[in-house]
């Protein structure tokens, strides 16, 4: 079966807040989506916390996406 990563990602980071953690949203959805493959499942779970490692450099980002796709581009650098 084919995954969206990006589309994963975004429903993690959406879910996770303080409670719960992105860590605990993270692991919930990879475990309810059956059969993704292990190098999907790494897809997501670093593109997760590349999101994250830059955070504060997205808070002008309108919408979660763009968000991705910035933190994706300053994660290259």
């Amino acid at each position: 079966m084919i995954y969206n990563v990006q589309d994963i990602v975004v429903e993690v980071i959406r879910q996770a807040g303080k409670v719960p953690s992105a860590d605990a949203v993270l692991r919930d959805v990879l475990k309810s989506i059956k059969g993704i493959s292990p190098l999907d499942a790494t897809a997501v779970a670093k593109t997760v916390f590349v999101y994250y490692r830059w955070y504060g450099w997205l808070r002008d980002e309108s919408g979660v996406e763009s968000g991705i796709r910035l933190a994706l581009r300053l994660d290259e650098r």
